[in-house]
């Protein structure tokens, strides 16, 4: 999909034909289902179970709730962003309020929250670095949830479109006190059945332990393509101040050179 609306610089158009283009129902699957087909397995020595007794140890689980959201999220006092801050409690970096950086498509929009690579380059985030988009809301309204959806669909299409490395990319969506998994690959959009965040904690813990501490090419970047960077034009062996997106050499339709592993396979004849 790279229609006309999607390429203009009205966010609404591009949020339009996104959902135009991923039609008007959505393939909903269990969430054993995501767990064991498209999440990454769990690293070996980690166990959500025991993660959660430890929190209930440290007080961040309390009357079988998370500390830092009990009550209706509807009824929070604070703002929406401010609310949602207290994911930075399961290890989810909370969104900065710059709009992620991209090399080829320019936008001002950004998730509300994501999940990025350890080894990026400093500085901004980049588009090419997220694995995974959040969109949350404190109400449950029909409204809500279809922003929500939109939302997250156009981010997880944006991470794509910006890394020819990305086969996939994750999304969530929180209304209230209810979850979902997304799964977007370059044939498929899927989306989990909802859980209750607020007391479904093995699965919660479950989710983030399977993404954080995953390899890279179980999350989505394909590891035989690699882009190819410029070389350093600084002198005397002076590093480039340029960050690696800046430094990225582009084809003559400015899209990012790439160089693609590309492994023969011997053919055994008898």
């Amino acid at each position: 999909m790279d229609g006309t609306d999607y390429r203009t610089s009205d966010i609404d158009a591009q949020h339009k034909a996104v959902m135009q283009d991923a039609g008007k129902t959505l393939s909903e699957v269990q969430m054993d289902y995501f767990f064991t087909a498209l999440l990454p397995p769990l690293r070996e020595g980690l166990d959500p179970v025991a993660t959660v007794e430890k929190l209930k140890r440290e007080g961040h689980i309390m009357d079988d709730c998370w500390v830092s959201f009990k009550g209706d999220p509807a009824k929070a006092v604070e703002k929406e962003d401010d609310h949602f801050e207290s994911l930075s409690t399961l290890n989810t970096p909370p969104g900065s309020s710059r709009a992620p950086s991209a090399n080829t498509r320019l936008t001002k929009t950004r998730p509300d929250g994501y999940l990025v690579k350890v080894d990026r380059p400093e500085g901004a985030i980049r588009w090419m670095d997220i694995g995974l988009c959040a969109e949350y809301k404190t109400y449950a309204s029909k409204k809500d949830r279809n922003g929500n959806v939109c939302k997250v669909v156009w981010s997880m299409r944006q991470c794509m479109r910006e890394d020819a490395r990305r086969r996939f990319v994750y999304g969530l969506t929180i209304e209230n006190a209810t979850m979902r998994l997304w799964y977007a690959s370059r044939a498929e959009l899927l989306v989990s059945e909802r859980i209750h965040w607020q007391k479904d904690h093995k699965t919660v813990v479950n989710i983030f332990q399977a993404l954080m501490y995953a390899e890279e090419h179980t999350v989505g970047w394909d590891p035989t393509i690699i882009y190819v960077i410029q070389k350093d034009k600084g002198r005397r062996g002076m590093k480039s101040k340029k960050s690696v997106a800046d430094e990225i050499e582009l084809a003559e339709d400015k899209s990012p050179r790439v160089d693609i592993l590309v492994r023969d396979k011997v053919s055994q004849f008898p």
